[in-house]
């Protein structure tokens, strides 16, 4: 082969190199690693583990996953809203800085005390350190994107991610090298807290000293008072409590209703089946919403929508086909992984609305006003708590759980179609209004 024909190849090589090596790059290798890492970890998990050290694993996680939602009242979003856009520092006044101190530590033990309480009674001092790190993860995060360093914001999101694997890959070469199938190690629930934890809170401190800007006492007068700048976090913090008791109600209703082995169960599916909706859907909000900034029409809101229903179809057939071919396979020779259809089809489903959702979401982030926004919040903790009560009403097995929980979902888009729809038109006669510059 010439040279002259393999020029096409070569520059196509280099130039996906050189996305790999940027930090979008290397962001986006982040992500998915991050993501695949609680997945294989959950499959070695089920297999090592007794079904309740499994339920026990399935609770820590979904834990640290809740605390990462709101564990910081909404302030590690507020907080960049003060990064000054050219020097990238945090020009903030003193009762600010105090304001975002306070808030968050005043959290961490309400936060640890509800976890424990709610799901590993007896484990409170456990969870302070475990509620602690993820708090000063989470604000590094955010201030590390403010700061322009996406690799390291990245980072700081996915190690306890790698930190789960490590943890169950060690407790997997301690049964291979004692030939046993199931753990000799029982999930020590303290050792594996502060093993998710700690390297991701100390990795945090350590890229704030290296990357960090200067932080600025504001001198002049504050962007924001601290009543709305309070405000402003309220409205992150009850978005993110919103969703967060959203993408986990079934665990939540499971340890209302059932036990932690039940918890196990569920959450082996779920992680199996949710994970890769809820990725996409995370991407689609990601990359839409600065699309839907610029020009947002009733027409591309259908067009998306038509395509994230057609994805979200294809999805659920593939899912239930890969299910059942897989399930022939693990009855033989792994029975552990052998899920049930009526659970795969229920998740896929949730998945599927997830990935609709995410089109509203984008959207209403956007263009939403802030009492629309409000609105929706307040709206959305109401179906939860209603949909709640309906279990104490019906009797409480684990398909009417289920079916509660896809109704609760199909309301939450319902509700956001119309608040959309309205924003949409409102945002069209704003600009319509404007004078034509000729």
């Amino acid at each position: 082969m010439s040279s002259g024909a393999l020029a096409p190849v070569y520059k196509l090589s280099t130039r996906a190199t050189r996305l790999a090596l940027s930090s979008k790059g290397i962001s986006a290798i982040l992500t998915i690693t991050g993501a695949a890492s609680v997945v294989i970890a959950t499959i070695i998990a089920k297999q090592i583990y007794t079904p309740e050290d499994f339920g026990v694993f399935a609770a820590i996680v979904t834990i640290i996953q809740m605390v990462w939602s709101f564990g910081c009242l909404g302030f590690n979003q507020s907080i960049l809203r003060l990064i000054d856009p050219k020097s990238k520092r945090l020009e903030i006044s003193n009762e600010l800085l105090a304001t975002s101190v306070a808030g968050v530590a005043a959290i961490t033990i309400p936060c640890a005390w509800a976890m424990a309480a709610y799901f590993l009674p007896g484990s409170f001092w456990v969870m302070i350190p475990l509620v602690l790190f993820t708090q000063i993860t989470m604000m590094a995060s955010s201030l590390l994107r403010a700061w322009e360093s996406y690799v390291s914001s990245q980072l700081t999101m996915q190690v306890w991610r790698y930190a789960v694997l490590t943890y169950v890959l060690i407790h997997l070469g301690l049964n291979i090298a004692a030939s046993t199938a199931i753990s000799l190690q029982s999930l020590n629930v303290l050792a594996f807290s502060l093993t998710i934890a700690v390297p991701s809170g100390i990795l945090s401190i350590i890229l704030i000293m290296m990357k960090g800007k200067p932080i600025a006492p504001s001198a002049e007068t504050p962007r924001f008072g601290v009543l709305e700048y309070l405000n402003l976090s309220a409205g992150f913090f009850g978005s993110l409590f919103g969703i967060a008791l959203m993408r986990n109600f079934d665990r939540l209703a499971v340890m209302q209703f059932f036990d932690i082995e039940t918890l196990g169960n569920i959450f082996f599916v779920a992680s199996l089946v949710c994970y890769p909706f809820f990725l996409v859907a995370g991407q689609i909000t990601f990359f839409r919403m600065p699309h839907y900034r610029r020009n947002l029409s009733a027409s591309d809101l259908n067009r998306d929508l038509m395509i994230s229903t057609i994805a979200s179809v294809v999805g659920v057939i593939c899912i239930l086909v890969l299910t059942i071919i897989s399930n022939s396979f693990m009855s033989t020779y792994y029975p552990k992984y052998v899920m049930s259809i009526q659970l795969v089809t229920f998740y896929s489903l949730v998945g599927a609305l997830c990935l609709i959702y995410s089109i509203y979401s984008a959207a209403f982030g956007a263009i939403g006003s802030a009492t629309g926004i409000w609105r929706a919040n307040l709206l959305n903790l109401v179906l939860i708590a209603m949909h709640f009560g309906v279990l104490f009403i019906l009797t409480q097995t684990l398909s009417n759980m289920l079916i509660v929980m896809l109704s609760l979902w199909i309301c939450r888009i319902v509700c956001f179609h119309f608040e959309v729809r309205y924003a949409v038109r409102a945002h069209k006669a704003q600009y319509s209004d404007l004078p034509t510059v000729m």
